[in-house]
């Protein structure tokens, strides 16, 4: 899911304002060093995005196993006093 939603926002946002950069570099309307910016600050935020999802799921997985232990301790616990 947050692949789709990071793919719809890449193509609505950024594909038409990194196109009309673009354009403008090749008629020379724009420094070329301004795609080169661009270019890096698009690394960067793929970079921090990783990064921050690592931080954000590892705690959800932490908690999605704890929550599982749970659920079979206590289907154990059900069919112990069966």
């Amino acid at each position: 899911m947050v692949n789709g939603v990071a793919t719809i926002l890449l193509s609505l946002v950024v594909d038409p304002t990194l196109g009309r950069l673009t354009d403008q570099c090749i008629e020379e309307q724009r420094d070329a060093d301004d795609m080169k910016v661009v270019a890096v600050f698009l690394l960067l935020g793929i970079l921090v995005g990783t990064l921050s999802s690592q931080l954000l799921f590892q705690p959800a997985v932490w908690v999605i196993t704890q929550a599982a232990h749970l659920v079979i301790k206590m289907h154990t616990a059900v069919h112990q006093l069966a």
